[in-house]
């Protein structure tokens, strides 16, 4: 730091402790700097040009002030980005957990914060690696919840719990605790005078192997959420475009017991003709599945299944072909539902592909 920023933040500190209320997500350059023992406010300033040994946010319970001491636990992470992403990702977890399980969500929340917080100065605790190991472990599983977020959009249940028992609801509550008792532990870890750890790290590292165990009945019970809604039956498979030569085309995704099938209407003068691809999702390849603008509906998603194991059937007033094609393209109206159909096709061939094969 040069002279001139010296001087200011010496001027905002005071004796002991200083707090001042503020938001983790304003990004008018304000920040604090903590050495252990002072918390100094920045109003304005560069926080990525600040040399601190780590960064937090500060997180006070439910209604209350943000200052003093009395923040319930800590987010950290080495850049101002970090804790920032972390916060949202937090955040984001706290209200999905609300709205499925139609209960609040406590009075440790992620909803009042303070920050970003420069750590400098007061050394580290020689724990820290092993939080940060965990911290990586809880945010590997909360991905998980990204994906159970997404088969509760637009016409899907609130609550997915209802449909598969109670899977969902011991993974999710599960992640909620391990996550509070992380958030406390690093609070734990600010304070001068540490006090034993060891019970709290041997505790929050056994609930996060838990739900990592766990996590294959997770995946499967997504599964079975797409298939007890409709599988790929949902509001976002049928769309309805025209051709380059003005005819309508009506697309339709079904799935059932034996596959894919994906009907393709066209309303011409000579009368209706249908295109027919199915295909068995357990045949695809799910790494080469592709997404992309363009198309008559302005998106596409090209299924590939290598081998020519996709069916093509046209059938017209003058009669029926049949042929086999590696690829497929599906047309869509946006990025979201396609992006949900790409999720669909991957759960789907993940879940056939895994089931025992007969004799």
């Amino acid at each position: 730091m040069g002279a001139s920023r010296m001087t200011s933040v010496a001027a905002l500190a005071t004796a002991g402790l200083l707090f001042v209320s503020g938001r983790a997500t304003a990004d008018d350059g304000s920040y604090y700097l903590f050495n252990g023992r002072d918390l100094t406010h920045v109003r304005q300033g560069r926080p990525e040009e600040v040399v601190a040994k780590e960064w937090q946010i500060w997180l006070y319970p439910k209604g209350a002030a943000t200052s003093g001491r009395q923040y319930w636990g800590a987010i950290s992470g080495k850049s101002v980005a970090a804790v920032r992403a972390e916060l949202k990702n937090s955040q984001d977890f706290e209200r999905v957990y609300e709205r499925w399980c139609g209960c609040p969500w406590g009075e440790e929340t992620n909803l009042n914060p303070l920050g970003p917080i420069a750590i400098v100065e007061a050394p580290l605790n020689p724990k820290l690696d092993r939080a940060i190991d965990l911290a990586g472990r809880i945010a590997a599983l909360r991905k998980i919840v990204a994906k159970i977020s997404e088969i509760t959009g637009p016409g899907r249940p609130a609550n997915p719990f209802k449909a598969v028992g109670s899977v969902f609801k011991e993974y999710v509550s599960n992640l909620k605790d391990a996550q509070g008792k992380l958030r406390r532990l690093r609070r734990m870890m600010n304070d001068i005078a540490v006090p034993s750890m060891d019970a709290t790290f041997a505790e929050l590292d056994q609930m996060i192997a838990s739900g990592e165990s766990s996590e294959p009945r997770v995946l499967h019970a997504i599964d079975a959420v797409y298939h007890q809604n409709g599988g790929l039956n949902g509001p976002w498979t049928s769309s309805s475009y025209r051709s380059a030569d003005g005819t309508r085309i009506t697309q339709t995704i079904q799935y059932d017991a034996t596959g894919v099938t994906v009907t393709l209407t066209a309303a011409g003068a000579g009368g209706p003709m249908t295109r027919t691809y199915s295909f068995d999702p357990a045949s695809i390849a799910t790494d080469q599945i592709r997404i992309r603008a363009g198309g008559p509906t302005g998106w596409l998603v090209t299924v590939t299944a290598p081998g020519r194991k996709i069916t093509d059937v046209a059938v017209s007033p003058d009669g029926q072909m049949t042929a086999h094609a590696s690829t497929v393209d599906l047309a869509f109206t946006s990025e979201e539902s396609a992006r949900a159909a790409v999720d669909a096709l991957t759960a789907l061939s993940r879940s056939l592909s895994s089931r025992p094969q007969e004799e």
